[in-house]
């Protein structure tokens, strides 16, 4: 009977463990930037901006840069410096990809910057910046929390539903 108790808890604590990790793994994100607009000139300065300012990036997340392919763009990572003064000819720009779809995958926090370098279109609005995590007391989009959003959840709640169902179920295991 030991031996089956055993057993059991070896499987219980198999399924806990696989049940956080799988949970963790699907947490991420997938964005299509400019979501049915995409990755073009937009038609007003705000609209990349707007766009990312009610998502909350997080690592592990991507974005997905997609135009139509009769139209030329491309996706650079740049310097903020650049983003901000949409300097196209700057040797530090990182073009990532030229061709009509493009996945960036956020592995790390910090502040990305992205513009297109094709012709005008920075000047016209095709840019996004995010922020991932906190910095320098920013929220992880950037944007100041508003007053009336709610307090950080705390004790059990803060923790994904499995990792709280596997802690009340060892505890509970000690006694078989």
């Amino acid at each position: 009977m030991d031996h089956l108790m055993r057993t059991i808890k070896c499987f219980l604590a198999l399924f806990l463990i696989l049940q956080v990790t799988t949970e963790t793994a699907v947490s991420a994100t997938v964005y299509t930037v400019g979501e049915n607009l995409g990755w073009i000139a937009p038609p007003n300065h705000t609209f990349y901006s707007q766009w990312a300012s009610n998502k909350n990036f997080s690592v592990g997340d991507t974005l997905v840069f997609h135009w139509n392919p009769n139209h030329t763009h491309n996706v650079a990572k740049v310097s903020e410096q650049v983003y901000n003064s949409c300097s196209t000819s700057a040797s530090s720009n990182q073009i990532l990809a030229s061709a009509p779809s493009y996945d960036y995958n956020l592995v790390e926090n910090g502040s990305f910057y992205f513009i297109c370098t094709v012709a005008d279109h920075c000047a016209r609005g095709q840019k996004l910046s995010i922020k991932i995590g906190e910095q320098s007391g920013g929220s992880p989009t950037g944007l100041a929390p508003s007053p009336n959003s709610p307090a950080p959840p705390s004790s059990l709640s803060a923790l994904p539903p499995s990792l709280s169902y596997a802690l009340i179920l060892i505890y509970f295991l000690r006694y078989i």
